[in-house]
């Protein structure tokens, strides 16, 4: 399953890991530990908080972001973590 999130002002990041507190992404931008950052999740609106942990280049242009879940819903988490059906929440399924 691949799950996009979109950050208003800097980019996108593909989820490439997540747990019920943390999560890692590969983004399109670099963001500083310590930060606050929200997005969308995929195509449902549903809207994320994150507090960043970690930022380091992983490709050319891509970094790999680790944060903090913030305001994660119950449901949400559920979805994100494959435990109820994504499609309610905007996660579309790899394929």
């Amino acid at each position: 399953m691949r799950i996009e999130l979109t950050f208003a002002g800097l980019g996108r990041a593909v989820l490439l890991r997540t747990s019920k507190d943390e999560v890692v992404m590969d983004a399109s931008f670099s963001i500083a530990p310590g930060a606050y950052i929200e997005g969308q999740v995929g195509t449902s609106g549903a809207t994320v908080r994150l507090k960043v942990r970690r930022c380091r280049r992983s490709q050319s242009d891509q970094f790999e972001v680790t944060a903090r879940w913030v305001n994660l819903t119950r449901r949400l988490r559920d979805a994100l973590l494959g435990t109820s059906p994504a499609k309610a929440v905007g996660v579309e399924p790899e394929g």
